[in-house]
């Protein structure tokens, strides 16, 4: 069958007046007897084997040749065949010899008879900065361009740019959460499309090696969540346990909680978090009788955001915090029927496993430094990308094309990139002013009053109610109630903050007198440590 094709492929660009010039290096395979009845000339210059001298031209004689250029010409069936010698257009256009200098040398003459130069003087030859070729085909474009006669059109598309900004006109089209990520190359079809994926319908795993890019697609991912979708249509959370890069867009309207290494209960009340959005979700979807959250959307319901889960080097994650492997894979899943999708970036599928891999429907392969793991996730892989940050694989319809994503913010230096970042997250928030997703509570090194204010909406020393501080099993804020708890013991080391607390407490009973007046009585130590209040 393929042969048929071949055949009549042949036949039909003679038909049409196109000429085909094969090149290749080894013909065995190639060359087939629909190709070689259907080509006139063939050209053979020097091969390895007498057998690949057979396969173009029926003769072993141009495993004999060893002149570079020499080449052997066949014309129809041995109605001419001639050895010739091609010309060379890569010589320079012009030699000359510099001023009248006469070669010589001086010798010293050895009493063996021995000649040992001393120096010697040879013309100078000065070559021409230009080949022949190029000077050729300037002088065509030259007279092309005095003639006003167009360049004819290139019958193949230019190869993916290295670099392909991000497109600043984005419309939304349909109720899925669909971003674009990059422009994929379609050799077969001659067709270079927009790459867009749908987060509302799957996880996504992103496979590449260091310096491929995997920060910078996440970037363009973010750039383009932001730009196309408010915080009420799209919430972000972040787990970076790799560069730590991705903290930058923590002051981002639609980032809920950016969780790095050291953020044990931050990450515990993410996990939280999720797998409780994940029920009341469920329980939302099936009082309404809808089966899944793009259902809900295409519904015309907007009250619940698409949740996208973002987590940079997976294996660090799953190593460092084993005990929530369990949690995270129930998370993805349940996830994408309610609404929560999960963007994983890993350098390789080793360990990684079978149940977690499942869950992801569109799996990217930027540039990996071991060939085996594009088939390890991509299967049956037999194509690489090029090594350039951004280029990478992925499956489209049942066919694995290559692609390069775009690239949101500069390229440069991180100091200059962070600036860009920086600035675009400014323009988004004034843009959302006053919109902001739902946060992750965590407990901060330090619990101030403005931290109190913000996150719970406590004053401080209010209502005759002392603030203990924030508890971490739930992140919740503790108060005492001096009113019905009129007794309070403070117990451990000064180095640990008792007389911290204490004097803190102090301040803010001074600070709330006005509305909870209180009388102060102090018994002191010989240090005299309260002795401020006095």
């Amino acid at each position: 069958m393929e042969n048929c094709l071949q055949e009549k492929t042949l036949k039909l660009l003679k038909s049409l007046g196109v000429h085909l010039i094969l090149a290749t290096q080894k013909p065995a395979g190639v060359v087939n007897d629909q190709i070689w009845s259907n080509s006139k000339f063939k050209l053979c210059l020097k091969v390895q084997s007498k057998s690949d001298s057979n396969e173009v031209l029926k003769s072993p004689l141009a495993a004999e040749i060893r002149e570079p250029g020499r080449a052997y010409l066949q014309v129809g069936n041995n109605e001419l065949f001639e050895l010739f010698q091609s010309a060379y257009s890569g010589a320079p256009t012009h030699l000359g010899n510099t001023d009248n200098k006469r070669k010589f040398e001086i010798n010293a003459v050895t009493l063996s008879g021995a000649r040992i130069p001393v120096y010697s003087q040879k013309p100078e030859k000065t070559k021409g900065t230009e080949t022949q070729l190029e000077a050729i085909t300037q002088y065509i474009h030259d007279y092309c361009d005095k003639q006003n006669i167009d360049k004819l059109p290139s019958i193949v598309l230019p190869p993916l740019g290295e670099i392909i900004p991000y497109p600043s006109d984005l419309k939304v089209s349909g109720t899925d959460i669909t971003v674009p990520i990059g422009i994929y190359d379609d050799p077969a079809r001659q067709a270079q499309n927009e790459l867009e994926l749908n987060f509302t319908q799957n996880h996504i795993f992103i496979l590449g090696s260091s310096l491929s890019g995997k920060s910078y697609l996440l970037q363009s991912m973010i750039y383009g969540l932001a730009t196309k979708y408010s915080p009420e249509e799209v919430s972000i959370y972040i787990i970076d346990f790799a560069s730590m890069i991705m903290r930058t867009f923590e002051k981002m309207n639609h980032v809920g909680a950016v969780v790095t290494i050291s953020e044990d209960d931050k990450l515990k009340n993410l996990m939280k978090f999720m797998l409780s959005t994940i029920d009341e979700r469920r329980e939302k979807l099936a009082d309404i009788g809808l089966s899944s959250y793009s259902a809900y959307r295409e519904a015309g319901y907007k009250d619940m955001p698409q949740i996208i889960l973002f987590v940079e080097n997976y294996t660090v994650f799953r190593s460092t915090y084993a005990e929530h492997e369990d949690n995270f894979l129930k998370i993805c899943r349940d996830g994408v029927a309610v609404g929560i999708s999960i963007v994983i970036t890993n350098q390789q599928t080793s360990g990684i496993g079978y149940k977690l891999l499942t869950n992801f429907a569109v799996k990217i392969a930027l540039n990996c430094n071991d060939r085996s793991q594009y088939t390890a996730l991509l299967d049956r892989c037999r194509i690489r990308p090029d090594d350039v940050p951004g280029r990478g694989l992925i499956p489209i319809d049942n066919e694995i094309k290559e692609f390069q994503s775009y690239l949101a913010f500069s390229m440069g230096k991180e100091v200059e990139r962070i600036s860009k970042i920086n600035e675009f997250i400014e323009k988004v928030n004034t843009k959302y002013e006053g919109s902001i997703v739902k946060t992750i509570a965590s407990v901060p090194a330090q619990v101030t009053n403005a931290f109190l204010k913000n996150q719970y909406g406590i004053k401080g020393f209010d209502k005759y109610k002392m603030i203990e501080g924030v508890a971490y099993t739930d992140t919740r804020a503790v108060q005492t109630d001096l009113i019905s708890r009129p007794l309070m013991g403070i117990l451990g080391r000064e180095d640990l903050g008792r007389i911290g607390y204490l004097k803190y407490c102090i301040n803010e009973m001074e600070n709330g007198n006005k509305t909870s007046p209180v009388k102060l009585y102090l018994i002191d130590d010989t240090e005299e440590k309260l002795s401020f209040a006095e």
